[in-house]
């Protein structure tokens, strides 16, 4: 585990002390969500960004502010004299983290995101919270993705199945229609998915690693 997830890690656990519910890694779609966030939070109504990193630097900062949630805030490690006193112009707040003791100073309430933060956590009900560990170098979660970890489930489950059995037992998908997720679904399995998806006469198979003797 490297000290970047580490770091987040402290976060995420006091965060779940004062029952907020978090998130780690997601790309919330939509025109004005904001960037992929490194830590949300919820409880409530409330949506809480938390950009974590090792620098307190002007990188950090600007991840932070750019979010449409309610409170936007750094987790860092160091103090740094300038950082905290744009933080505080700019309304983020900062969480110290050192040998697993954390130091809050709170920002400001942005309300003018309440209806943002609204459909924000419409959007995190079909986020997994466990996707990948915040700071870590496994990706981030996509709406594409979760399609087709149900896709990969179902085929694990079904090996040999039909493209017409993968599409009438997917009951959810990221497509603006079934028509669109037929066709691209398909396409997905042959070009993008290959590394895992085995197409044999029509039939869906989980690909096999192979050891040459």
């Amino acid at each position: 585990m490297d000290k970047e997830t580490e770091l987040a890690k402290v976060v995420i656990q006091w965060l779940k002390e004062q029952n907020w519910e978090v998130w780690q890694e997601a790309k919330l779609v939509g025109k004005y969500y904001g960037p992929i966030h490194d830590i949300i939070a919820v409880k409530h109504d409330i949506t809480w960004c938390i950009e974590c990193k090792l620098s307190f630097n002007l990188k950090v900062i600007e991840q932070a502010y750019n979010s449409n949630a309610i409170l936007k805030s750094i987790a860092v490690p160091k103090y740094n004299g300038f950082g905290e006193m744009l933080c505080r112009k700019l309304g983020i707040g900062i969480i110290y983290v050192k040998d697993y003791n954390i130091d809050e100073k709170s920002g400001k309430i942005f309300r003018e995101n309440y209806n943002l933060s609204k459909e924000i956590i419409k959007t995190l009900e079909n986020i997994p919270q466990s996707f990948v560990e915040s700071g870590s170098k496994g990706g981030y979660w996509t709406p594409y993705k979760q399609t087709m970890i149900s896709v990969k489930k179902y085929i694990e489950e079904h090996e040999g199945c039909s493209f017409k059995d993968i599409i009438d037992n997917l009951k959810n998908h990221h497509y603006a229609s079934n028509a669109t997720a037929k066709v691209c679904i398909r396409k997905d399995l042959e070009k993008y998915e290959n590394k895992w998806c085995e197409i044999n006469d029509g039939k869906y198979y989980i690909k096999r690693l192979v050891i040459s003797k």
